[in-house]
């Protein structure tokens, strides 16, 4: 009688413990397919920050290349201060910023930039990439470690303006 108690005990723990293994794996397939999801929907998006918002009407054709490329690209827009989108940068919540050419210090993290002069050709104002170095040039600025295809893809088309 013993003997037999002691197998049912077994086989309940056994059938216990597979009951909660499936429902265990059941909540790691669905926190793996909610990370997958997520970070699909953060490679889909491009988070672009002006020191100045009127700024953004000049990237418009740019930005038009980039959505015939990847058609379900969300750009979305901020503005502020320098050094609140310096920060902004640094703690990863933008990709790319666009800020005045007057030599702000950059962060202690390693990014890279490009200089660009705002030109009048035909009837519209752009963006137009430069070489020399002067206060009245704008700077664009994104992480040295970027590995977005979307903000390498926009980085190319502004820089072959």
């Amino acid at each position: 009688m013993i003997k037999v108690l002691v197998v049912v005990i077994i086989l309940g723990i056994f059938v216990l413990g597979y009951l909660m293994l499936g429902k265990w794996n059941g909540f790691l397939y669905h926190s793996y397919r909610n990370r997958q999801q997520k970070k699909k929907q953060k490679e889909s998006m491009l988070r672009i920050g002006f020191f100045n918002p009127m700024l953004e009407k000049y990237i418009a054709d740019t930005l038009q290349q980039v959505i015939k490329q990847y058609p379900t690209l969300s750009v979305d827009f901020y503005s502020g201060t320098e050094e609140e989108l310096i920060q902004e940068l640094s703690a990863r919540k933008l990709d790319v910023i666009v800020i005045e050419n007057d030599m702000t210090p950059m962060p202690d993290f390693q990014c890279l930039s490009q200089t660009f002069r705002l030109e009048q050709r035909a009837d519209q104002i752009r963006l137009v990439k430069v070489r020399e170095e002067a206060p009245d040039l704008l700077r664009v600025v994104w992480p040295k470690n970027q590995n977005s295809p979307i903000v390498r893809y926009f980085l190319k088309c502004l820089s072959d303006r």
